[in-house]
């Protein structure tokens, strides 16, 4: 009991050391963040996991916000640099979710890297979906998608 004793206790003290983040400060430059959420659905399915990205039409592309959906379908952006919310403008919203093929050989050209289980159209370089954040809206967005059968090889990173 005595040499368990002082492994439990170097153990959390490492556990909470390791766990603090000092808080960022807002970058210099950041435009007002507002709430968002979009929720989406694959073929009338939600999938949890998919990732949901927000590149700006126009203007500074720094602040690109996403965000994971969760248990419900519905992601919550977030910049890069971990700040709730998204800068008021129009997007184009893509999305992605990859798991990584097993049998994937790297001498084989033809050989897919990952399995897409989201449509490559909605995927951030052919995407056409898009959103505008407004100061005065709700800033809700549901997006209602077609899925394909089976999971999408995929021979390219995108």
């Amino acid at each position: 009991m005595k040499r368990i004793f002082p492994f439990f206790l170097i153990f959390t003290l490492t556990l909470n050391a390791c766990s603090y983040r000092p808080k960022l400060e807002r970058p210099e430059g950041m435009p007002e963040l507002l709430p968002c959420s979009i929720t989406a659905t694959f073929g009338g399915k939600i999938v949890k996991g998919v990732t949901v990205s927000l590149t700006p039409l126009e203007g500074n592309k720094t602040w690109s916000p996403s965000g994971t959906t969760n248990d419900n379908g519905t992601a919550y952006p977030e910049t890069s640099y971990g700040f709730k919310g998204v800068p008021v403008g129009q997007y184009r919203v893509s999305f992605t979710c990859f798991e990584t093929n097993p049998n994937y050989d790297e001498n084989n050209p033809k050989s897919p890297w990952a399995k897409s289980f989201i449509p490559l159209k909605y995927s951030k370089s052919q995407s056409k979906k898009t959103l505008e954040v407004q100061t005065d809206g709700k800033n809700n967005f549901v997006f209602t998608l077609d899925a394909g059968e089976e999971p999408v090889l995929a021979n390219t990173k995108l």
